[in-house]
């Protein structure tokens, strides 16, 4: 109504609210787009981002995260929302929330959480060998029987070629395998800078890059090559040692293998070639039999198909192959004495 007396009719307007739909589909195509400009402009494939054996999406790593963020003028505000320090136990977690917060006004436009903790494989256990008493290096093997058996530092390993007694306690006494890490203490900066990790490179997919990337499964990396637990054989047989030793395990299935690799497989398929094939299963699942540190018994392999596959290591298949060709001797010399 206004003063002159003129009846008007009072119309209200809305404004358009922030959560409006109006041009939503233009906006998304548009983020849509800076999206993968940035994948293919600014993120480079092995260090940004990267496939990761045994899985089939890309992988975001730390520095692709990191040039996200850059990228859109972002910084990564990181809030710790429950930490757990036990030095007695000792058992450290921390999970952490990253914030992506916009350069100057600071106002937040993405988060992710992420989580870390000692009791995770790769903390928790540490792979114990039996290092040499002289060069102090990681070198230990069983020596063949034919140069007079005992204990060698393997020159091929990096060791001095020291030779011991196969009673010599300062060999026998050393654990061998998985067992726990007894130096976490060192670990906990690196447990938290992880926790840290996974939430920024969460908050990074939750952009919009989900669609494009997964998260940690560069985590997972080092269960791919091998089967859990990742332990070798408590015994490391010496006959196949020379073809294994100075030769890397494979990094992943389907890794192409050196020649001296592909020989020990070759030979454990060839000593089986006269059973039928559910004797040979038989056998490797009585023989592959993984011991621990602790006397308990580990993992078995379930057939010679499996054993032979990338999955396991030469490591594995030669102890294999040494105790089979062990137990035939031994089975040869009885038949032979009665």
């Amino acid at each position: 109504m206004s003063n002159s007396g003129d009846s008007r009719d009072l119309v209200v307007v809305d404004s358009l609210p922030l959560d409006s739909w109006t041009g939503a589909a233009a906006r998304g195509l548009d983020a849509r787009r800076e999206r993968e400009k940035i994948i293919s402009s600014v993120l480079k494939s092995g260090a940004d981002f990267g496939i990761i054996p045994g899985t089939n999406k890309p992988t975001l790593l730390k520095p692709g995260a990191e040039k996200i963020a850059d990228s859109l003028n972002l910084w990564p505000d990181y809030v710790c929302e429950e930490k757990v320090e036990d030095w007695n136990t000792p058992l450290f977690f921390y999970r952490y929330r990253a914030i992506l917060r916009s350069r100057g006004s600071n106002s937040p436009v993405a988060s992710g959480i992420g989580s870390c903790n000692s009791m995770e494989d790769r903390y928790r256990w540490r792979k114990a060998e039996r290092s040499c008493p002289s060069c102090k290096k990681d070198a230990i093997i069983v020596g063949k029987a034919e140069y007079g058996g005992g204990f060698l530092c393997f020159k091929k390993k990096g060791g001095c070629g020291a030779k011991y007694a196969d009673t010599d306690e300062r060999i026998t006494s050393q654990l061998q395998g998985r067992v726990v890490n007894d130096d976490v203490f060192s670990l906990v900066n690196t447990i938290d800078k992880m926790a840290q990790k996974r939430a920024l490179v969460a908050a990074s997919l939750n952009l919009g890059f989900s669609e494009h990337f997964t998260q940690d499964m560069e985590d997972l990396a080092v269960r791919v090559a091998e089967p859990p637990p990742q332990a070798e054989p408590a015994s490391y047989d010496p006959v196949w040692d020379d073809a294994t030793a100075a030769v890397p395990e494979p990094d992943a299935p389907g890794d192409a293998q050196e020649p001296a690799l592909s020989k020990v497989k070759q030979a454990l398929h060839e000593e089986l070639s006269e059973f039928s094939p559910k004797q040979r299963d038989a056998l490797i699942r009585k023989y592959s039999q993984v011991v621990g540190a602790d006397g308990k018994a580990g993992p078995v392999v379930e057939s010679l198909d499996k054993m032979l596959s990338p999955a396991i290591s030469e490591k594995w298949a030669a102890t294999t192959l040494g105790r089979i060709r062990e137990a035939r001797k031994v089975k040869a010399a009885s038949e032979g004495a009665a």
